[in-house]
């Protein structure tokens, strides 16, 4: 799958997983909230991540752009990770 196709899926899973909870249905401009952290998450390959090391690179790069007070339900970013490697890999 290519990148392109990789980055909207993933960007569409993150806005549905909504970690930190600023996507507004009213407001499409928040559908771009997560785009530096999409950007800083593709900056390496992540096609070739385990579920488990996306899901911990993921959820780095929030608590690095959030701190991590706001990033405290790791769940959200296993639910992120399976999410996108379940449907990356059909």
């Amino acid at each position: 799958m290519e990148s392109s196709k990789n980055y909207k899926l993933l960007k569409k899973i993150i806005n549905d997983e909504d970690p930190l909870g600023l996507i507004d249905i009213e407001t499409p401009e928040s559908l771009n909230e997560y785009e530096p952290e999409l950007r800083e998450i593709f900056k390496g390959d992540i096609e070739t991540l385990s579920e488990k090391q996306l899901s911990g690179l993921v959820y780095n790069v929030f608590k690095d752009f959030f701190g991590e007070n706001q990033v405290k339900n790791k769940e959200h970013f296993d639910r992120i990770a399976k999410k996108f490697i379940d449907s990356s890999n059909p």
